[in-house]
């Protein structure tokens, strides 16, 4: 009976040792010397030695055929459950649930838990492949995965986190996606932050390009749109790259380099400005009484800027290109050491003497009491002498005569040059470009040097009757 009870204790440790292992030859040399290497267990034995389940029972022995204790069985599973600690295996045991031909053989292994993880894989590795969890797949089929993580309820799929590394890594095949968002006919792939955290943000990194492919599948319906809070879109771009603002664009890069809109395409990429209203250019939205709008030439230098302070300034001539039988041609402004401005017209004499009332709008441009000069040309069929005998601040009368010094009956035309109200003491003042930007900016400029087919010369209006192409 005794010798009956020792043999199935025997047979019951094997059975344990074969049920948690896989039994995997390996010519490794003898662990125990009382366990020949053509022992039926002896694989197992050396096995479970190598992973430092088992020691022996000392003296460089196993003792295979002596009884275990309750006591030695619980050392057995201790050492079981810390095997993963050891390096020496990659694995403790396998389960191995292939295809036979016919059918599926079911899930290699489900784990399950309440309140707890399901299953949980920790790697203390240092190289890259030692994963905690590895997952690994041949199907064909894009809808099956090496590691699939499902929710039945709001809880979420799979959840990646780190305390010193990335929370996820993702690695396509050439030529396919990292990562697909979105798995049916009709469902949109969204890419949120955390909708917990209203402060949550979502920050995009690259170390070179950051690409948008507005339509994969060749559609010709693909956009690129930004939505504000309530649900408008502040910004559109088509994939024929056109792109549409709801309401307006701030653009800021930091405090050493201005915001910029730029067309940069070889050496002769232009910048349009359309609108079907007005394109309006603020000077001075923070209202420091300081803002100019400033044109370059090729080597950063001021050529044309507008302040909101004096207007326009230009380095070169002022000039309207005018349409003509012969093509568009330049006309130019007269300059003048002053702020001044002008105003004609036409009058007749009665009785030798006439009297020019100011337009009212003129005149409120204008400071007729600081001065203003009338100069007159007759338009008679006898010679006239004109003269302008008083000026007031709302009229200027003139008288003429014949040469005889008969009141003369002639008509004649007028041109008034006054100064502009609130500019009277402006006279070749000192040009101080620096005052806002700086007689240059440091702005990377791409291309460093014009097209020898662009114009450098000064912004010219051009004035056209609306039968021209543009």
């Amino acid at each position: 009976m005794k010798k009956q009870k020792r043999m199935k204790t025997v047979v019951t440790m094997v059975a344990l040792a074969v049920l948690l292992l896989v039994v995997v030859p390996v010519a490794l040399a003898l662990p125990f010397s009382d366990v020949p290497a053509g022992y039926w267990a002896f694989a197992a034995i050396d096995r479970i030695s190598n992973l430092h389940i088992t020691v022996g029972c000392g003296g460089g022995r196993f003792c295979p055929e002596q009884n275990v204790t309750r006591a030695q069985m619980a050392g057995f599973i201790n050492n079981l459950t810390k095997a993963w600690n050891n390096t020496n295996e990659p694995y403790i045991f396998s389960v191995d649930n292939q295809n036979d031909g016919t059918t599926f053989s079911g899930d290699g292994i489900v784990a399950r838990s309440f309140d707890r993880n399901g299953l949980e894989g920790i790697s203390y590795g240092a190289a890259w492949a030692d994963n905690g969890v590895w997952g690994e797949t041949n199907s064909p089929a894009s809808n099956e995965a090496a590691v699939y993580g499902l929710s039945t309820s709001t809880a979420t799929g799979v959840i990646g986190s780190s305390t010193g590394g990335r929370g996820g890594y993702f690695e396509g095949a050439a030529g396919q996606p990292d990562v697909v968002l979105g798995g049916g006919v009709d469902d949109d792939g969204n890419l949120w932050s955390d909708p917990a955290q209203t402060g949550s943000d979502i920050v995009l990194f690259s170390n070179d390009e950051v690409h948008v492919h507005l339509d994969e599948n060749n559609d010709e319906d693909g956009n690129f749109n930004v939505y504000g809070g309530d649900g408008t879109a502040a910004l559109n771009l088509s994939e024929a790259g056109e792109l549409n603002l709801g309401s307006s664009v701030n653009l800021q890069v930091d405090d050493s380099l201005d915001g910029a809109v730029r067309a940069w395409n070889g050496n002769s990429a232009s910048l349009w400005a359309i609108s079907n209203h007005d394109v309006i250019a603020d000077l001075d939205n923070n209202n420091d009484g300081n803002g100019c709008f400033v044109v370059h030439d090729s080597f950063n230098t001021w050529i044309w800027w507008s302040c909101e302070a004096k207007g326009p300034t230009s380095t070169g001539p002022s000039a309207m290109a005018v349409p003509t039988s012969s093509g568009l041609r330049e006309t130019y402004a007269t300059g003048s050491t002053e702020l001044w401005l002008e105003d004609a017209g036409s009058a007749s004499l009665a009785e030798g003497k006439a009297t020019v009332q100011f337009d009212a709008l003129y005149a409120e441009m204008v400071n007729l009491d600081a001065g203003y000069q009338v100069f007159l040309t007759p338009v008679s069929d006898q010679p006239v002498l004109l003269f302008v005998s008083s000026k007031t601040s709302a009229s200027f009368e003139v008288q003429g005569v014949t040469l005889d010094g008969s009141p003369a009956a002639a008509s004649f035309d007028y041109r008034i040059v006054a100064k502009r109200l609130g500019y009277e003491g402006v006279r070749l003042d000192t040009v101080e470009r620096s005052q806002t930007v700086g007689a240059t900016v440091d702005i990377p400029a791409e291309p460093s040097q014009p097209d020898e087919d662009t114009p450098t010369g000064p912004i010219i209006p051009i004035v056209t009757t609306g039968d021209e192409q543009r």
